[in-house]
């Protein structure tokens, strides 16, 4: 169940990161974990960089893998 639009993820993560503080994201499924994902390399490719932690990460497909390799990422 997406609670948030990934628009208002990514703008959180922003906002999150640029105060120095780190996100944790409950991410329960692969299609959870890849929006996540995808909502922090948006933000990261507009210079803002920091760590996401994603919680009870059970399932995720070796794409959302790939897209996590240059985030300091904690699951």
């Amino acid at each position: 169940l997406l609670i948030w639009s990934p628009k208002d993820i990514k703008t959180l993560i922003e906002r999150s990161w640029r105060a120095g503080q780190q996100v944790s994201i409950h991410t329960i499924g692969d299609a959870a974990v890849e929006t996540a994902v995808r909502a922090a390399r948006e933000v990261s490719a507009d210079g803002v960089l920091g760590r996401l932690n994603l919680e009870h990460v059970q399932v995720m497909s070796p794409q959302t893998v790939q897209l996590m390799k240059p985030f300091h990422v904690t699951c």
